[in-house]
């Protein structure tokens, strides 16, 4: 699925129809769920020329690959910001223990600490 691949016509006319080929080839390839098998190589070297892509066009070729599958992305980032979220509401809650309930607070503190996480909170 890198440079090379070989596909049957009898698989080929399942995976043309998988909308995510466009995008990345091989992801489409593993999200179509066809038959496959991998042969790995060990890398060569380059026989003429020099790359062609830049750190930029690497980081776009990843994020395409990390799209095709962006409904399992976005429900770990919905789990993940509410779990951040649950830690910041428990950072706060800590303040106000510290701030009420103990003696160790310094003037001033809890203020600052508590609208530090509020503004964290809300940029979540």
């Amino acid at each position: 699925m890198g440079n090379f691949s070989v596909v049957p016509r009898r698989v080929l006319r399942r995976l043309v129809v998988v909308s995510e080929i466009w995008n990345h080839y091989p992801v489409g390839v593993l999200k179509a769920r066809v038959p496959s098998v991998q042969v790995p190589i060990k890398p060569g070297t380059r026989l003429a020329g020099s790359s062609k892509m830049s750190f930029p066009s690497l980081v776009t070729h990843g994020l395409s690959a990390i799209s095709v599958h962006g409904e399992i992305v976005g429900a770990r980032l919905l789990v993940a910001t509410f779990f951040l979220m649950l830690l910041v509401v428990f950072g706060l809650v800590s303040v106000m223990v510290i701030r009420l309930v103990t003696d160790l607070a310094i003037p001033g503190w809890a203020s600052y600490v508590g609208a530090l996480f509020l503004i964290i909170l809300n940029r979540l």
